[in-house]
Protein backbone atom coordinates (compact mmCIF):
# COMPACT_ATOMS: atom_id res chain seq x y z
CA UNK A 1 0.00 0.00 0.00
CA UNK A 2 2.76 2.37 0.53
CA UNK A 3 4.88 1.75 -2.09
CA UNK A 4 3.75 4.23 -4.69
CA UNK A 5 1.52 6.59 -2.78
CA UNK A 6 4.28 9.09 -1.94
CA UNK A 7 4.27 11.03 -5.78
CA UNK A 8 1.20 10.01 -6.70
CA UNK A 9 -1.36 12.31 -4.52
CA UNK A 10 0.84 15.36 -4.41
CA UNK A 11 0.04 15.61 -8.45
CA UNK A 12 -4.07 16.03 -7.85
CA UNK A 13 -2.94 19.53 -6.31
CA UNK A 14 -1.28 20.53 -9.96
CA UNK A 15 -4.39 19.20 -11.61
CA UNK A 16 -6.24 22.58 -12.47
CA UNK A 17 -2.96 23.45 -13.86
CA UNK A 18 -2.29 20.65 -16.18
CA UNK A 19 -5.87 21.06 -17.42
CA UNK A 20 -5.26 24.61 -18.52
CA UNK A 21 -2.10 23.27 -20.88
CA UNK A 22 0.85 24.48 -17.91
CA UNK A 23 3.30 21.27 -17.00
CA UNK A 24 4.59 21.71 -13.59
CA UNK A 25 7.48 19.89 -11.66
CA UNK A 26 6.39 18.45 -8.12
CA UNK A 27 8.17 17.89 -5.32
CA UNK A 28 6.57 16.33 -2.05
CA UNK A 29 7.82 17.74 1.10
CA UNK A 30 5.12 16.30 3.84
CA UNK A 31 3.03 13.00 3.72
CA UNK A 32 1.54 10.83 6.13
CA UNK A 33 -0.66 7.69 6.32
CA UNK A 34 -3.11 6.29 8.77
CA UNK A 35 -3.83 2.38 8.55
CA UNK A 36 -7.11 2.27 10.36
CA UNK A 37 -8.21 -1.35 10.24
CA UNK A 38 -6.24 -4.84 8.83
CA UNK A 39 -6.81 -5.40 5.20
CA UNK A 40 -5.38 -7.91 2.59
CA UNK A 41 -3.67 -6.18 -0.25
CA UNK A 42 -4.58 -8.48 -3.01
CA UNK A 43 -7.98 -7.06 -2.37
CA UNK A 44 -10.12 -4.05 -4.79
CA UNK A 45 -10.00 -0.68 -3.43
CA UNK A 46 -11.15 2.82 -4.11
CA UNK A 47 -8.58 5.66 -3.77
CA UNK A 48 -10.58 8.47 -3.46
CA UNK A 49 -7.97 11.61 -3.87
CA UNK A 50 -8.91 15.38 -3.49
CA UNK A 51 -7.13 19.00 -2.95
CA UNK A 52 -8.54 20.97 -0.97
CA UNK A 53 -6.62 24.10 -1.93
CA UNK A 54 -3.57 25.09 -4.15
CA UNK A 55 -2.10 28.57 -4.45
CA UNK A 56 1.00 30.16 -4.35
CA UNK A 57 3.03 27.46 -5.31
CA UNK A 58 2.34 24.79 -2.45
CA UNK A 59 -0.76 22.50 -2.60
CA UNK A 60 -2.16 20.06 -0.07
CA UNK A 61 -3.82 16.82 -1.18
CA UNK A 62 -6.00 14.41 0.45
CA UNK A 63 -7.14 10.51 -0.23
CA UNK A 64 -8.81 7.81 1.67
CA UNK A 65 -8.86 4.12 0.44
CA UNK A 66 -11.53 2.38 0.77
CA UNK A 67 -12.46 -1.55 0.93
CA UNK A 68 -15.13 -3.09 -1.50
CA UNK A 69 -17.55 -3.19 1.47
CA UNK A 70 -17.18 0.93 1.70
CA UNK A 71 -15.09 0.95 4.90
CA UNK A 72 -12.23 3.49 5.21
CA UNK A 73 -9.24 1.57 5.22
CA UNK A 74 -6.03 4.21 4.78
CA UNK A 75 -6.32 8.13 5.00
CA UNK A 76 -3.96 9.71 3.42
CA UNK A 77 -2.48 13.37 3.20
CA UNK A 78 0.23 15.02 1.32
CA UNK A 79 1.52 19.17 0.93
CA UNK A 80 3.66 19.58 -1.67
CA UNK A 81 5.58 22.30 -3.42
CA UNK A 82 5.19 23.06 -7.49
CA UNK A 83 6.70 24.81 -10.22
CA UNK A 84 6.02 25.68 -13.84
CA UNK A 85 8.19 24.21 -16.13
CA UNK A 86 9.43 26.39 -19.41
CA UNK A 87 10.22 29.92 -17.44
Amino acid sequence: MTFRRRGLLVSVSTMAAYLRGRRCERYSFDHAMWFHRPFRADEWFLYDQESPISTGGRGLARGRIYDREGRLLVSVVQEGLFRKLGG
